[in-house]
């Protein structure tokens, strides 16, 4: 849905649940901020807006980070596998091949859009081989597990957010930090080679480039803060000191 749509959906169903609900600027806001959050996703926006017989919609919002636990259903209609938001994503994940789940669980680690370089650098080893993952992420995009997004040419790659944190979930500890630290290896390659054109004659591609990658870059950096890897986290800090964070 739109966020248009979206927002009359939310207030629609938060009324149903409360008659006695009237949102303030500050909810307006937040539930502006909630149906971009859910991805316009039907039935997330429901449950969120459910759940404002006991929480406010900037309460609601700022808990959306556990959107699986929080946005469970009431039970309605007995409807099962639908009841949850996360049965619902369950339910199309399990329509996945092995490899299929294997290459979604580790596009995870994206954070916003990202080029199938990426893809291929990031998600290759063990099960995948690097020159599969095309095919296979063109096979997510055929079931609707991942997004395209094309421009002047070019075109790049999204997991919504509600199925990124799916994903997530589903890579345990050791998997996590081998994706992340490739994810922060290829990012970092990135940030060097975009350094490189910004202080020659290529800054305005550059600058481009920068802000196409800004949400991976910022991952990147914080993945290497958290794993304490300094001397990434100089280099980083160095090459994107002319930008704002």
């Amino acid at each position: 849905l739109t966020t248009g749509y979206a927002r009359e959906l939310f207030l629609l169903r938060a009324r149903a649940a409360d008659s006695a609900f009237v949102p303030t600027t500050d909810d307006d806001d937040a539930i502006t901020a909630i149906c971009e959050r859910l991805d316009g996703i039907p039935l997330a926006i429901e449950l969120a807006a459910a759940r404002t017989r006991s929480l406010a919609p900037p309460d609601l919002l700022e808990r959306l980070n556990d959107r699986f636990r929080l946005l469970r259903g009431g039970g309605r209609g007995g409807l099962e596998r639908h009841q949850t938001l996360r049965e619902t994503v369950r339910w199309s994940y399990q329509l996945l091949t092995g490899p299929e789940q294997v290459l979604f669980d580790r596009l995870s680690v994206f954070v916003g859009s990202f080029d199938l370089a990426a893809a291929e650098a990031v998600t290759a080893g063990g099960p995948i081989d690097e020159f599969d993952v095309a095919d296979r992420l063109g096979s997510l995009v055929d079931k609707s597990m991942v997004n395209v997004e094309r421009s002047n040419g070019t075109m790049r790659y999204r997991l919504l957010e509600t199925l990124r944190q799916y994903g997530e979930e589903r890579l345990d500890a050791e998997e996590t930090a081998t994706r992340r630290g490739v994810h922060l290896d290829h990012y970092a390659a990135v940030v060097a080679r975009l350094h490189e054109q910004w202080v020659g004659p290529d800054q305005l591609d550059a600058d481009a480039g920068f802000e196409r990658d800004w949400e991976n870059i910022r991952a990147a950096h914080h993945w290497a803060v958290l794993t304490e890897d300094l001397d990434r986290v100089v280099a980083l800090s160095r090459y994107l000191s002319g930008h704002a964070w």
